[in-house]
């Protein structure tokens, strides 16, 4: 299986209106996408989307990184998603059960830990 960090990176957009922003992301959002406020370019970058990167996105609070859990065969193993400010409340229970990567997501959620600045 090919891990995240050999997969093509391919513009996706975070969060909506004035506030979105594009990033490289992994195309590996596509059946969770619309729950975590994630979704792929197709054709051109909408009006007032700024570029950025991941951890420029994180410290000006564009998005958040959440933790994910899914078995691979009998072993679990973690990722780390993306998931776009609007959808923070309502995300961790929401992709528990979905597929990402092939895989189904068996846990969801955000590190206890946070480090400002």
């Amino acid at each position: 299986m090919a891990t995240t960090k050999n997969l093509d990176r391919e513009a996706h957009i975070v969060g909506t209106g004035s506030g979105a922003v594009v990033i490289d992301l992994p195309d590996v959002y596509g059946n969770i996408a619309d729950l975590v406020g994630v979704r792929k370019v197709t054709g051109d970058i909408p009006d007032g989307a700024s570029s950025t990167t991941v951890r420029m996105g994180i410290k000006t609070a564009s998005f958040i990184k959440m933790y994910i859990s899914y078995m691979e065969g009998t072993k679990r193993r973690y990722s780390q998603i993306i998931v776009s400010v609007d959808k923070v409340k309502t995300a961790p229970k929401a992709v528990i059960g979905k597929t990402y990567n092939s895989f189904k997501i068996k846990t969801a959620g955000f590190s206890s830990r946070r480090r400002l600045g």
